[in-house]
């Protein structure tokens, strides 16, 4: 190009020179998670700036900048992987909701292995997190003469009512919306 457009700014002090030499390489496209985030990290740990501040400099939201440190608590190996593209930044997100390592490991191999969607990754953090239900908590099965009885008290009273029968005991759960109902 014959002409290009610039900017050229004067200034005097070392730490001003590295903010700005990092805030305008993390503008650059093409930096993966990884890099976007240890820079965040470079800028709050130098400078003392806060996410608020690392995010107003850079016109993104504090939680953009929040999420994406995060990725840097992530096992070394996730987070080569995400260098390489072989991860997404929102499955790195899912994987922090993992705590345990091999569960975390686990899921890495399965993502690599299978090439899990955000939603599969999400589908089967989900069920691990889930706890195994009790035979307590399966919700129990109304009888035809049960829920007869509930709709004719939910008529009665004009509002949601549920009974509830666990051998040969139970409980009528009536729902109000003020102290005058």
């Amino acid at each position: 190009l014959a002409t290009v457009p610039v900017i050229v700014k004067t200034i005097f002090e070392d730490r001003e020179k590295l903010e700005l030499a990092i805030v305008e390489n993390l503008q650059r496209a093409n930096l993966n998670p990884v890099e976007t985030a240890r820079a965040y990290a470079k800028l709050q740990d130098h400078f003392g700036l806060t996410q608020r501040e690392i995010a107003v400099k850079l016109g993104k939201s504090r939680e953009v900048v929040g999420n994406a440190m995060r990725l840097l608590s992530l096992p070394t190996y996730v987070q080569e992987a995400l260098s390489r593209n072989q991860l997404s930044e929102s499955q790195g997100r899912l994987l922090l909701a993992v705590t345990d390592q091999l569960h975390q490991q686990n899921l890495f191999n399965d993502i690599l292995k299978n090439n899990l969607s955000v939603r599969e990754l999400k589908n089967k953090i989900e069920r691990l997190n889930k706890p195994a239900r009790s035979q307590a908590d399966i919700p129990y099965m109304v009888e035809p003469e049960l829920r007869e009885a509930q709709e004719r008290l939910q008529q009665l009273f004009g509002t949601k009512v549920e009974l509830q029968k666990k051998g040969s005991t139970g409980k009528i759960l009536i729902d109000f919306y003020s102290n005058e109902e």
